[in-house]
């Protein structure tokens, strides 16, 4: 419980905020798939590859975010920050492709959302 109050109230550190963001990948690769109940995705970014899925659009989205972030061993009180503007997006059109149960496979690249002051 206190580790939950720490991540949420305890402030960052700025320098290391963007110390953490710039260690992000400017865009991302996403290949996806629907099989039954679940879309699977296979992330690539810079010379990493990892997989993740989801049992919907926003949660793909959000389990793909989680990947990369843990991928770049970002903690998890600068991941809530982070987070809070989801860093990595698919594109508007891609975003329907994923929404649309009819659509069985793409793929995107999503550019680091999340802009360094």
């Amino acid at each position: 419980m206190f580790n939950l109050f720490k991540r949420i109230f305890m402030p960052q550190d700025p320098e290391a905020f963007i110390a953490y963001l710039s260690k992000l990948p400017s865009s991302i690769q996403v290949k996806w798939i629907r099989d039954g109940k679940f879309i699977i995705g296979w992330i690539s970014a810079d010379d990493n590859e990892f997989m993740t899925q989801g049992k919907n659009a926003e949660e793909f989205i959000e389990m793909v975010n989680d990947a990369v972030y843990t991928a770049y061993e970002i903690p998890d009180n600068y991941v809530t920050v982070i987070n809070k503007y989801k860093a990595y997006k698919p594109p508007i059109e891609e975003m329907k492709k994923l929404k649309d149960g009819s659509v069985s496979k793409a793929n995107f690249n999503a550019k680091k959302e999340v802009a360094i002051a």
